[in-house]
């Protein structure tokens, strides 16, 4: 008795979109040596909007890692390379692959906390994944209270394939919303 006056979890999707020929990876095919952190410099390709920045391993100054800022829209995959600001950098070799990124954001419009493992989402069908691994916060909390907005950032997995993607689902604790991106 006492649970059903219990109110349902409830979250909801606020909008969601989608964006074609993004560079959703960039793979480091050599790290080369000698560079400082910095950011990625695209040439050739056509598209703009691309923004990344590496960082380098300490000892060798090889290329170890690089954060996508902006996926940037492209039809033909850019030339990337270091910028180096220590001058120094030689022998890196930076891959790109081109993609759909799905964005959405989604609240907690219920009055329960809902952990992000409960919650759910899915993309035109395709297997269900948990939105603890795709949402973007500037906390590391593992909660999604009453009322807070979290981005959801979903690539294709980087497989060089670009699908424009028409619906969204998401579920929390058997609440089950549908919009279409």
């Amino acid at each position: 008795m006492d649970a059903a006056g219990d109110p349902l979890p409830s979250v909801s999707i606020i909008d969601a979109s989608d964006e074609l020929w993004g560079i959703n990876d960039v793979a480091i095919s050599l790290g080369g040596s000698g560079y400082a952190a910095g950011t990625i410099i695209t040439s050739g390709g056509t598209g703009s909007g691309f923004s990344a920045t590496y960082t380098v391993d300490i000892s060798t100054g090889a290329i170890d890692g690089i954060t996508i800022i902006s996926r940037g829209s492209w039809t033909v995959a850019p030339t990337l390379s270091a910028s180096d600001p220590g001058g120094g950098g030689v022998g890196a070799s930076l891959t790109p692959t081109l993609g759909t990124v799905v964005y959405a954001n989604i609240t907690n419009d219920g009055s329960q906390t809902i952990a992000y493992e409960d919650i759910w989402f899915s993309i035109d069908g395709q297997s269900p994944e948990r939105v603890s691994d795709y949402y973007s916060s500037t906390s590391s909390r593992e909660y999604l209270f009453a009322g807070d907005i979290v981005s959801l950032i979903w690539d294709d997995g980087a497989t060089g394939t670009v699908t424009d993607f028409g619906r969204l689902a998401i579920n929390g604790m058997g609440h089950t919303e549908v919009i279409n991106i």
